[in-house]
């Protein structure tokens, strides 16, 4: 029941609408399989994920070049019809931006079974779906790559993509980091000519990072704005956010700094000096238990320092 209130809480609050929906046909020929039971009168197309794995480029066929994009991984794996049992499966999710890696995670789900079934695959059924939520900015250069887990059952992977537009953050919860350190308030200017205050705004500024702790499944939001130092020959065009999960590289973060046209600045006595930019973030999928996550910045350096917030959307 969880897990299902987890689904709908990341559809409401990361999907805009289902009136744009595109389904991604992965690169080459790949086993195609027209799963039915999903929907009353139609049927959803899935690929099985083979030893060769299965790779997604050329979104610009699907969202402009240049914009952020909501992506839905949607997986299941073959199942005996009336199984009382769960099913074990999961794959490798790699997100490439040319050659770099900009994100990789292993997924895995233990799921029940459903009446989705193949025509194709008769005698029997598929397991309730896995769903995994990434938001990217669409370039030339963008790639998903799964691959499969070695020892894993077969999986069979849909890949919907989406726009992506607004956001709603009114009904989140604002995490602290574990060592307590002093969290600082933005005030930014907004549409009315009136001043907006933000808060829960940690510096991060030292090779160490900031670690904060999650009980899953939720969904966290994490931001970020660089500092723009008024008093320095030159600030940095970008900065660079690494983050973990249980001690684990999952992404890395190469963000562009454009300043505040909103007047963003910190509110705190002693930061007169500084500037910041436009905030950046991005969505993380908490999976069950309790995870730790820390924040990093790549190099001890006063030039890349930034500050950043988490957020945790509740599950209703």
């Amino acid at each position: 029941m969880r897990q299902i209130q987890l689904y709908k809480v990341l559809i409401s609050v990361i999907l805009f609408s289902l009136a744009f929906s595109k389904h991604v046909k992965p690169n080459g020929k790949e086993e195609l399989y027209k799963l039915s039971g999903i929907s009353n009168n139609s049927t959803r197309s899935y690929y099985k994920l083979d030893d060769n794995g299965l790779s997604y480029s050329n979104f610009k066929k699907y969202v402009k070049n240049g914009e952020n994009a909501v992506f839905k991984i949607i997986s299941r794996s073959q199942i005996a019809p009336n199984s009382n049992s769960k099913k074990s499966f999961g794959y490798k999710l790699i997100i490439k931006k040319g050659k770099k890696t900009i994100f990789s995670k292993e997924l895995k789900y233990n799921k029940r079974a459903s009446n989705v079934s193949s025509s194709k695959q008769k005698g029997f059924y598929f397991t309730e779906a896995g769903f995994w939520i990434e938001e990217l900015k669409i370039t030339d250069k963008t790639k998903i790559i799964l691959k499969p887990l070695s020892g894993s059952s077969d999986a069979f992977i849909r890949l919907v993509v989406e726009e992506s537009k607004g956001r709603k953050t009114k009904d989140s919860k604002k995490i602290k980091t574990l060592n307590r350190n002093k969290s600082y308030s933005i005030k930014f200017d907004n549409n009315d000519s009136k001043v907006n205050k933000s808060r829960n705004w940690i510096i991060i500024d030292n090779k160490y990072g900031e670690k904060f702790k999650i009980e899953g499944p939720a969904t966290i939001r994490v931001f970020s704005r660089y500092m723009i130092d008024n008093n320095a020959d030159k600030n940095l065009d970008s900065y660079v956010m690494k983050f973990y999960e249980d001690e684990k590289w999952v992404s890395e973060f190469d963000v562009n700094i454009v300043k505040s046209v909103k007047n963003a600045r910190i509110v705190n006595k002693g930061f007169d000096d500084y500037d910041l930019s436009k905030f950046k973030s991005f969505y993380y999928n908490v999976p069950s238990g309790t995870h730790y996550y820390t924040v990093k910045i790549p190099v001890a350096s006063e030039d890349n320092k930034f500050i950043f917030k988490v957020e945790e959307y509740e599950i209703k």
